[in-house]
């Protein structure tokens, strides 16, 4: 048996499939970095925001009925202990995972998520109610929560 010869159409045919095939794969490599250091990173910071948000809304609630303070002091530690976890995983975010380019556009919203850190890191160590609710307020501030 003689090896055959790819014929002239044969040839036109994989031409026709290479460009396709080389364009797929190039979208789906730009596609899958897009997701893995843009989108995740981004949608991991705003679920750690919203989660510090319903944490700090509790935190001021359990400020405001200050009345019942012993019954709810162990609720009061747990959720500042929470909020000293949330705030740092909000800075690593921030730091080490959010592309350049989106830390400059939570900066040019005026967001300070480092800054808020710190009034988050020392709530619990306030025992005044007026100093904590103006601590919530400056952290608030400067997260851009409503």
């Amino acid at each position: 048996m003689t090896p055959t010869v790819a014929s002239h159409s044969d040839e036109a045919g994989m031409q026709e499939l290479l460009i396709p095939s080389l364009a797929s794969f190039i979208l789906g490599v730009v596609g899958y970095i897009m997701v893995r250091m843009w989108f995740i990173p981004i949608w991991r910071y705003a679920k750690i925001k919203r989660h510090l948000a319903g944490q700090l809304q509790r935190y001021a609630e359990t400020v405001e009925r200050s009345a019942e303070v012993h019954r709810r002091e162990g609720e009061r530690g747990r959720l500042t202990l929470s909020l000293r976890r949330q705030a740092d995983a909000m800075v690593t975010c921030y730091q080490y995972e959010l592309p350049y380019w989106y830390r400059l556009m939570i900066a040019s919203r005026g967001e300070t998520p480092v800054e808020a850190a710190k009034p988050l890191m020392g709530l619990s160590n306030i025992k005044d109610a007026e100093h904590a609710r103006r601590r919530i307020a400056e952290i608030r501030e400067q997260l851009r929560l409503s």
